[in-house]
């Protein structure tokens, strides 16, 4: 556990890097991993479920905007388990768990895991063959324990380890990894 609070931290703090490297051309980075998304999700149908990024994390927003042939769930958190709801639109979101902005359940339907075809999910960090390092509450990990549909991970290219990230029993491996610079197919998948 304590090697994956450490690496939750070197991600974090590479990224941070690269970002205020980057400065004015991470706007362009973004644009780059939106147009990744939106080719991937091109021929993809039905219910998907995106996310609303926190600060340090690759937004789909502008994907999920572009992606109107696809109809869009959001994850809420209750208790130590996640739902997902489909917003009637894009201004029902409110300040949920961790300060995530998520559905609010008054201008939202739940939507049943087994209905959604596909996730974009964040991490911390992805490697190439599907392992996530997520924030360490295992919600994720959770929810896809039953899930039968695909598994994006999404992060921008300082968050993927070329070496093997540690994996738990109860960790659940994506069957895509999106950056800005490529679409990975996992060995797993």
């Amino acid at each position: 556990m304590d090697s994956k609070l450490n690496l939750r931290k070197h991600f974090r703090e590479q990224e941070k890097s690269w970002r205020e490297i980057l400065g004015q051309q991470l706007l362009q980075e973004q644009r780059k991993l939106t147009l990744n998304l939106v080719e991937f999700l091109k021929m993809k149908m039905e219910v998907w479920c995106g996310y609303q990024a926190l600060p340090d994390e690759a937004s789909v927003s502008a994907a999920v905007e572009q992606s109107l042939h696809i109809h869009w769930a959001f994850p809420k958190v209750h208790g130590d388990e996640l739902s997902f709801w489909t917003p009637k639109n894009s201004t029902n979101f409110l300040s949920g768990a961790f300060g995530i902005q998520e559905p609010d359940e008054k201008n939202a339907s739940l939507v049943g895991l087994a209905k959604i075809r596909g996730m974009l999910i964040p991490g911390q960090a992805f490697d190439r063959e599907g392992r996530r390092l997520g924030r360490g509450k295992s919600y994720y990990d959770r929810a896809l324990k039953q899930f039968k549909g695909l598994k994006v991970g999404v992060c921008f290219s300082p968050r993927l380890s070329e070496v093997a990230l540690p994996q738990e029993a109860w960790d659940i491996s994506m069957d895509y990894v999106v950056t800005e610079k490529e679409v990975i197919v996992s060995s797993r998948k």
